[in-house]
């Protein structure tokens, strides 16, 4: 009797289950009315510093519209205000849980307080904390806007830029995420550095990145020195470019061993750090190219690209102490070492004055000769 009715409830629920099933679109969401928001754009105003300019945009899915992004921008005080004036004017719902890339103009950045300023963005759980931050050179609403016909819709575009540029070693990404716990992390000793971008005719470029302090940017670098900032900090695998003479020596590498070393000497704070790179080289056909198959010849190239590199990262360091922004983190090993005499002193007083030793080891692993 107990078997016969348990078999009677199995068969009610399967019987509703199926019922509810077969009501195909019962709770369908029609795509059209929805507005998947994949990136954003910050821009200051000159003449008020309370407000901005927000930029978003989203996937075009009715069939026969001419634009494959839709851009929305306004003028509000905060992201909040931004995104209640969008989901009033847009004619659909508008939600952030596919958020991909904010891009923020350096103005903005430069204005500070990104933390507090746009808290919103990291309390909200349903916009994406592992959205891609960038600073862009121009206004991002103009980057936005732009329909590149031969590229990816913008957002897609610009993540594409950054994860393949990760995986070719050129850019070190940053997410929402990271970017707060760096500029948190500033008090120790560390601080962001964030990709920057600006248009081109066709296209998006990388053009170095943005120096902050804090949740601040104090300045920034370019291409040429966040190359070197990346292999010092161990973040990349960019090629380098080496001309000697009429020779052009294309230097990829292919590992990056480096150490940082605080150490205290005569009351002065000094950093000893060793770089050891194991590379590939390209190398361009000319009268004074070295045959790198002759040892002797190689050694002597090996020794001239260390020496020639140990110059370019003192002066990439050297930038990065005159912004007193410290993204290589030595602050923080500094404090690690000597947490009692970091404590009592003024680690920005001291930065940009600390002596910075370099030590640059270059084998060569491979090589070939360009024509």
């Amino acid at each position: 009797m107990r078997t016969s009715r348990m078999r009677f409830i199995t068969l009610n629920i399967f019987l509703i289950l199926t019922a509810l099933l077969q009501v195909g679109c019962w709770d369908t969401a029609i795509i059209e009315e929805k507005g998947f928001i994949l990136s954003a754009g910050i821009d200051a105003i000159e003449d008020d510093p309370e407000m901005y300019i927000f930029t978003m945009t989203a996937p075009v899915f009715v069939e026969l519209a001419t634009k494959r992004v839709e851009v929305l921008s306004t003028r509000a005080h905060s992201p909040l205000e931004a995104f209640v004036f969008f989901n009033k004017v847009g004619g659909r719902l508008y939600f952030a849980d596919l958020f991909q890339v904010l891009l923020i103009n350096e103005d903005v950045a430069i204005r500070g307080s990104l933390l507090t300023k746009f808290d919103f963005v990291y309390r909200d759980p349903k916009v994406s904390s592992l959205a891609y931050l960038l600073v862009s050179q121009g206004t991002a609403k103009e980057i936005l806007d732009t329909d590149f016909q031969d590229k990816n819709r913008i957002a897609i575009y610009l993540t594409n830029l950054i994860e393949e540029g990760a995986v070719g070693g050129l850019v070190h990404p940053v997410n929402l995420q990271s970017f707060r716990q760096a500029a948190m992390d500033s008090v120790h000793g560390r601080d962001p550095i964030v990709p920057m971008v600006r248009k081109l005719e066709n296209s998006i470029h990388i053009d170095g990145a943005a120096l902050f302090r804090g949740d601040t940017m104090v300045g920034k670098i370019n291409e040429n020195e966040y190359t070197h900032f990346l292999i010092l900090s161990g973040k990349g695998f960019p090629t380098v470019f080496y001309h000697r003479g009429e020779a052009t020596y294309g230097l990829r590498p292919q590992s990056i061993r480096n150490s940082i070393t605080p150490r205290i000497m005569d009351g002065n704070i000094v950093f000893d750090i060793k770089v050891n790179l194991a590379v590939n080289v390209d190398q361009s056909f000319g009268n004074t190219a070295s045959d790198l198959s002759n040892q002797k010849h190689k050694e002597n190239l090996e020794a001239e690209v260390a020496e020639f590199l140990k110059g370019e990262f003192l002066k990439t360091t050297k930038k990065l102490q005159e912004f007193n922004s410290d993204p290589l983190g030595l602050g923080k090993r500094f404090r690690a070492k000597y947490y009692r005499v970091f404590s009592e002193i003024d680690w920005r007083e001291y930065y940009p004055h600390a002596e910075i030793n370099i030590d640059v080891k270059v084998k060569f692993i491979s090589h070939g000769i360009i024509k």
